[in-house]
């Protein structure tokens, strides 16, 4: 048994020495050997004395590796280790606790005991310094490159043999017009004859070889320079320029340009001026004296200037004049003049309304940028905006008006009718046959009928405001339809003590209306007339035709009567005069706001006319082709059919 356990351990021992000596020739070539178990964790690394190599130890790789780093490598890799596949040269960058930088390059097999996974062997090398030199390198021609590219003539580099290194695309444009056929590897005796062959030299046929000899034996000195002359008119300066390192520089400069970019100039000023003629705003640049330098022809339109020049003065571009218009652009230029190194917005109140806005933006360099504009149009629209919005506050303030007068105007009847029938049900005053439960059922009818107009008036103003209110036009008596919405409320006026007279003019045609639209009118506007109308007063209705032979329907009371400025509160939904839980008169608010919406829908209008404890009197105007003759009404009758 202790033989055993002795040759066991000279195993163990054996493969210890084995595997130090395998770490040791390991780290002496620059890498080192590592492990992982099963899990993927690193469980042995031959530099484990190292802090780094220690600190990884337990790891899993995707704890060590920075993922922002080739993110597309680090995902294939750690597909690779998922799958249990060997993987060769993965490179990965690990960041310290202090923000150092590392580049580690590894490969790996997975380890098999029998078909057990038994984790991953495989070999390290830190490549920091290879990598962070290999990245300089590359920096470094990139930026070479850039630099080619950057510039603004034509460079190519050729090596001491004549061949193309690097060029720029200016370079090669010269040579083709696809600069992708102008490749490094091309000799430079074969882009000269390229551009001879091109046909766009201005050189006689039996000049072209002399030229090319003279041009190629420049380029090989690397001292010289060639001016080359194209049939288009261009000339280009080529200069060769030998190296330290017998490389030469070529350079192409077009003589040209300086021609060329005047060109080039005169198009932009056009563009600009084109532009600022296509604006609506008025523009004018000024220098740092706030003189004129550029303007447009809106600026000059806008003030109505006579006449203008560079050099001028911004604040003497108007003489002055009595007129309001010429004193308040004289004011507005005055003010922009007074500080050019200010960014601000300066308004010009001018005749008819008109509102200018001018804005003063300073130049980096000295000067300013004035953008004039006619806001009227938008300030307008703000105004219209601001209205509409108090309009909607309003309405709002309407809505929670009408909940709370609703919540009263509803629970009113609702306590007298559910009071009274209790008590009637419950028999408390004795049996049935009681004598004032006749009075209480009058008190239940009557309330329920309130509630029920109530309801009405919501459901009818609901439906003309969501358009669903079909109107049945007809022809109707006049007389006959007033006289019957008056008798339904005749005597609730006399138990108001009230008189109410009657004065429809004889022979009036008869009217193509909604019937039941014009008796919801009567009703509505007397029994308004008889709320707000003290015991003894009188209220008259009226019909007759007015104006242009307009009909004309009229209730006129000598009640509490309103202020003016409280009318348009009347005719909107819910509004009320008096809107407090304690008003002295009830109602929903509906009843004015329901015969406006139905006199709009016959094409009519609505006026009021009031004053404080003078009464009121409301009138609805129909238009005169509503009053329909004999003839007209048999006709329509018949169409009816």
């Amino acid at each position: 048994m202790a033989v055993a356990v002795v040759l066991l351990w000279l195993a163990r021992y054996r493969v210890r020495v084995a595997e130090a000596r395998y770490d040791e020739l390991a780290l002496r070539v620059g890498h080192w050997v590592w492990e992982t178990d099963a899990d993927g964790r690193m469980s042995h690394m031959s530099n484990y004395r190292h802090p780094i190599a220690a600190s990884l130890l337990g790891k899993r790789r995707s704890d060590i590796i920075d993922p922002t780093f080739r993110p597309e490598e680090v995902r294939r890799h750690l597909d690779d280790l998922a799958a249990r596949r060997p993987f060769h040269d993965f490179v990965y960058r690990r960041l310290d606790s202090d923000g150092g930088e590392h580049f580690i390059r590894i490969s790996g097999q997975p380890v098999y005991k029998g078909n057990q996974f038994q984790g991953y062997r495989g070999i390290g090398t830190n490549i920091t310094r290879e990598w962070l030199l290999q990245e300089a390198e590359k920096r470094a021609e990139l930026r070479l490159l850039e630099a080619f590219e950057a510039v603004s003539i034509g460079m190519a580099l050729f090596s001491r043999d004549g061949v193309l290194l690097l060029r720029n695309s200016i370079f090669a444009k010269l040579f083709a017009e696809d600069t992708s056929q102008i490749t490094p590897g091309l000799g430079f005796s074969e882009l000269m004859q390229r551009l001879i062959d091109s046909g766009t030299l201005d050189i006689p046929a039996q000049a072209q070889g002399d030229w090319l000899a003279h041009r190629i034996a420049c380029h090989r000195s690397g001292l010289g320079s060639t001016v080359i002359t194209f049939l288009d008119g261009r000339m280009v300066e080529a200069s060769d320029r030998r190296l330290p390192d017998g490389s030469v520089v070529v350079t192409h400069i077009d003589m040209s340009d300086q021609h060329r970019r005047e060109l080039v100039l005169a198009e932009e000023r056009r563009r600009l001026r084109a532009t600022l003629e296509a604006v609506d705003d008025g523009f004018v640049m000024v220098d740092a004296d706030m003189r004129v330098l550029v303007w447009n022809t809106r600026f000059v339109c806008l003030f109505d200037l006579p006449f203008i020049d560079a050099g001028w003065e911004l604040a003497a571009l108007l003489p002055p004049g009595e007129d309001h218009d010429r004193q308040a652009v004289r004011h507005l230029f005055q003010d922009l003049a007074s500080d050019g190194r200010t960014a601000r917005v300066v308004e010009a109140q001018r005749s008819a309304g008109v509102l200018l806005e001018a804005r003063l933006q300073p130049l980096a360099g000295g000067g300013a940028v004035i953008i004039i504009r006619d806001i009227t149009s938008q300030r307008r629209f703000e105004q219209a905006l601001h209205k509409a919005k108090e309009q909607a506050e309003l309405a709002n303030r309407a809505k929670t008006n009408f909940l709370a007068n609703m919540s009263h105007e509803l629970r009113t009847p609702l306590n007298a009718i559910i009071g009274f029938s209790e008590i009637v049900k419950d028999e408390l005053l004795g049996p049935i046959g009681t004598a004032r439960y006749l009075d209480y059922l009058r008190d239940i009818h009557m309330s329920g009928s309130h509630l029920l107009e109530v309801i009405n008036d919501i459901l009818d103003l609901s439906k003309i405001e969501s358009g669903n209110l079909e109107l049945r036009e007809r022809p109707v008596d006049v007389q006959r339809a007033i006289a019957s919405a008056t008798r339904l409320l005749r005597e609730r006026a006399q138990a108001a003590g009230l008189n109410v007279v009657l004065a429809v003019a004889p022979a009036l045609p008869a009217l193509l209306v909604d019937e039941r639209a014009l008796r919801q009118i009567v009703l509505n506007l007397l029994s308004n007339a008889i709320k707000f109308t003290p015991a003894g007063g009188h209220i008259e209705v009226s019909a007759n035709t007015e104006g242009e032979g307009d009909f004309c329907l009229t209730v006129r009371d000598t009640g509490i009567g309103m202020d003016e400025k409280d009318i348009p509160k009347a005719l909107a939904p819910f509004g009320q005069v008096d809107s407090s839980l304690t008003r002295r008169y009830e109602g929903t608010g509906l009843g004015l706001p329901l015969v406006k919406s139905l006199v709009e829908m016959h094409q009519g209008q609505v006026r009021i006319v009031s004053a404080v404890n003078q009464g009121t009197s409301v009138s609805v105007i129909l238009p005169a082709d509503r009053l329909v003759s004999e003839v007209q009404t048999a006709r329509l009758a018949l169409a009816q059919r």
